[in-house]
């Protein structure tokens, strides 16, 4: 069976250092049991915001590290509701776009 779900670590951490749902630590737990994305380390990052002209266009190193991580784990795509992530993963052709009801 194949996970729909996939968590890169800046995520959870970016998560903990907010307010999830309560309980804090069963959401936490929950979320650490989800199967880890491939991570593009900082040099990877680097190479590809140079690559791909990323520079001053409003996304961060956390945003940029997860479109370079989709990338480079086979079959994932981005889900997120920042808007100027979400265009940057559609520019890509990594955007998760939910089934229309």
């Amino acid at each position: 069976m194949q996970d729909s779900v996939l968590m890169h670590s800046m995520v959870h951490a970016e998560l903990a250092c907010g307010t999830p749902p309560a309980p804090r630590a069963d959401t936490l737990a929950a979320l650490a049991m989800l199967r880890p994305s491939q991570e593009a380390s900082i040099p990877e990052t680097l190479e590809f915001l140079e690559q791909n002209k990323l520079f001053g266009k409003g996304c961060g190193l956390v945003d940029l590290s997860l479109l370079a991580s989709t990338l480079i784990t086979p079959g994932a795509l981005l889900w997120t509701a920042d808007r100027r992530l979400a265009d940057m993963a559609t520019q890509l052709n990594v955007a998760y776009l939910p089934p229309l009801h």
